[in-house]
């Protein structure tokens, strides 16, 4: 039996690499927690195609839809074992921080392996510090500025075993303290991104 798939469609490829291997490297999950907004989460949508472009296997759960199913559609994710769970907070709003945690904390409960949470957005680069202080139960790093680069070199350094303290752009709690790794330059070049890949999200119908 032959399996075809156009060597253009990098989402389709790294579907069959997952579903081939069982487990690519790090298998990255992305959500976005119930907030006022029903759009997809653009933000989500650049770092999912950022991260499939450097070959990681991606899925972005919007539990925007179907909110009352939410936690079912949670645990199905994470009956793939994903390495590494990324959460957005996309306003620095109480209900989009109590939100984010409520997800943070399922997914601590449901997940069956080991794995790192991450966070970023709006809600974590108004005052790093204090959120890493206030979430800091669940979270292992938050990505401050833009994400992108950040978070994919955050995802090799774990793969490869090495020190994350080493990535520019996080913010993370040690001994009971919150520490900062140096600063990030902006990305200077816009065009160096991918477009936003809605592909990735488990919603998506292709409309």
């Amino acid at each position: 039996t032959w399996l075809l798939i156009d060597r253009h469609d990098v989402v389709g490829y790294n579907k069959i690499k997952l579903w081939v291997s069982g487990w690519c490297d790090v298998n990255i999950l992305l959500i976005d927690p119930p907030t006022i907004n029903r759009n997809p989460n653009i933000g989500l949508a650049y770092l999912g195609a950022y991260a499939v472009a450097h070959g990681h296997v991606v899925r972005i759960l919007d539990l925007n839809n179907d909110r009352a199913q939410w936690r079912e559609r949670l645990r199905k994710e994470l009956a793939q074992q994903p390495g590494v769970v990324g959460i957005s907070f996309t306003t620095s709003s109480a209900v989009s921080f109590n939100n984010g945690a409520e997800v943070a904390v399922a997914v601590r409960e449901m997940a069956a392996r080991s794995l790192t949470l991450v966070a970023g957005g709006v809600g974590v680069n108004i005052d790093p510090e204090a959120f890493v202080a206030a979430q800091g139960q669940w979270l292992d790093y938050a990505v401050v500025g833009e994400g992108e680069i950040t978070f994919v070199e955050l995802v090799t350094v774990l793969e490869e075993g090495r020190d994350a303290a080493q990535v520019p752009g996080l913010a993370y709690a040690r001994d009971g303290k919150v520490m900062r790794s140096v600063e990030r330059p902006q990305i200077s070049n816009l065009d160096e991104l991918p477009f936003p890949d809605y592909r990735l999200f488990d919603t998506y119908t292709g409309a």
